[in-house]
């Protein structure tokens, strides 16, 4: 937290901060941050970060479906911002899978120190393979990935990957999404909706 490019410190603040400790804040050596993953309640991750850790990839293991918060201390003093032991700001980005191609999300510690994401579960890629790409389906911002993340957040039984109409119910999220916006009273998709579906295709079969 001493890039002056983003810490703003006066020149009567560097003095002050050299009689308290002794040293230049632009050239004491910074700390670690502390780096920390917690899945649906639950540590995944907890680790310090130097300059020795960069580039250097690190495999967690998440739960399908798992609700995700990545925080990273990026000060030393809670009680003054900018008068604390410098501490090494984190660039990071998760991925889903095991190589570093199909970006989840990024973050900065310099910027926030704690973001939040949700693994979507493989079998949604599987089932939706034409027409959700796995490369974009965090980062894009589109009518079908709003979709897909309401589905993921249905708790009707209705939304399940091994549901036999989880496409055509896909197709109708996807259809709302892309309309214009909708009075909040206006549900997305009912129960009552899907099994009137279900019940009609079974008969038509």
């Amino acid at each position: 937290s001493r890039d002056p490019d983003v810490v703003d410190v006066t020149t009567v603040q560097l003095e002050d901060f050299y009689f308290a400790h002794g040293v230049d804040f632009w050239t004491e050596t910074p700390v670690g941050a502390f780096f920390n993953v917690d899945c649906d309640g639950a540590n995944i991750l907890s680790v310090y970060i130097d300059d020795s850790m960069e580039k250097r990839p690190e495999t967690i293991f998440v739960e399908d479906g798992a609700h995700c918060e990545v925080s990273v201390s990026n000060i030393t003093d809670t009680n003054n911002d900018w008068d604390n032991t410098p501490i090494w700001w984190v660039n990071y980005t998760i991925f889903h899978g095991n190589d570093t191609v199909n970006e989840i999300i990024s973050g900065f510690s310099g910027h926030q120190d704690m973001i939040s994401f949700q693994r979507i579960p493989d079998c949604y890629f599987k089932t939706l393979i034409d027409y959700i790409n796995i490369s974009t389906a965090y980062t894009a911002q589109t009518h079908f990935t709003d979709a897909l993340f309401w589905l993921i957040n249905d708790d009707s039984d209705y939304s399940r990957c091994d549901d036999p109409f989880l496409i055509e119910r896909f197709a109708l999220t996807s259809v709302y999404f892309a309309a214009p916006a909708m009075p909040a009273s206006v549900a997305l998709l009912s129960d009552t909706t899907e099994l009137e579906i279900s019940e009609h295709s079974e008969e038509n079969v």
